[in-house]
C-alpha cells in the first residue's frame, strides 16, 4: 500500500490524507497514490461516518493534474512556495 506522508484529523475530526509531492511527479501515479490512501483509510480506520479528505500538495499546479482531481469528492491541491536563507552566524558560548 505505500507509507502515507501525513495523516491529520480537521477541525471537524474527519481524517485528512496529505500526500508531498515533488516537482515532476506524474499525474496518474499522484492520482492512484493518494485515492489509495484515501480508500485504505476509509476501509480500515474511519469510523462510520468520518469523511475522509486527500490534500496534494504540489509546487505548482499542472493542467492535467487539476482536471484529474475534479471527479473525485474531498480531494484537494494546495501549493508551496520554499525560501531557503542563510542562518545568522552561530557562535557557540563559553557557558558550561
Amino acid at each position: 500500500m505505500g507509507r502515507i506522508d501525513l495523516l491529520c484529523k480537521d477541525r471537524r475530526g474527519n481524517l485528512v490524507v496529505v500526500e508531498l509531492k515533488s516537482f515532476g511527479a506524474k499525474t496518474s501515479e499522484i492520482v492512484d497514490q493518494i485515492t489509495r490512501y484515501m480508500g485504505y483509510i476509509k476501509t480500515h480506520l474511519a469510523l462510520r461516518r468520518q469523511v475522509v479528505r486527500g490534500i496534494i500538495v504540489v509546487g505548482q499546479v499542472d493542467e492535467n493534474l487539476g482536471y484529474a482531481i475534479v471527479p473525485i469528492p474531498n480531494l484537494a491541491i494546495r501549493t508551496f512556495q520554499l525560501t531557503i536563507k542563510n542562518a545568522p552566524s552561530f557562535v557557540p558560548s563559553d557557558d558550561r
